[in-house]
């Protein structure tokens, strides 16, 4: 079986009927008038990391900057609670180790870590009533 160059090069040319389809289509849309998936998800994506920041993200540095600031500001006289609900009054504080007196001659030592809230003092007026 002989093929020519001739007979090649025609059985590789796409027929008349292949060449007008494109123009026969005209309910097919262009893709230079659309939006890419990329133009049309961007946006609500965009909005999800939005509310995802102010919902979870800035509360939780706005509470760990709080904490932070009360476990600094701890100071000798303070009524604690522990993570563990214990109730006392801070007898001493060096570094990351409070030392907390639960009752007289009675000291636990914690890490500052574990004291979860200081109670506020009572004033005068709430000692009288």
């Amino acid at each position: 079986m002989n093929i020519s160059k001739n007979d090649l090069t025609l059985a590789l040319r796409p027929s008349p009927e292949l060449q007008n389809t494109e123009s026969q289509a005209p309910d097919v849309p262009s893709e230079s008038g659309q939006g890419g998936i990329l133009d049309t998800m961007l946006l609500p994506m965009m909005m999800c990391v939005v509310v995802f920041w102010f919902i979870v993200v800035r509360p939780e540095k706005k509470n760990r900057k709080a904490r932070e600031t009360m476990l600094e500001g701890l100071t000798k006289g303070d009524p604690v609670v522990t993570s563990g609900g214990i109730h006392g009054t801070v007898a001493a504080v060096k570094e990351d180790v409070v030392t907390i007196q639960v009752a007289d001659g009675v000291r636990l030592r914690f890490s500052v870590h574990a004291v979860q809230s200081v109670e506020t003092k009572p004033t005068a007026e709430e000692k009288a009533s």
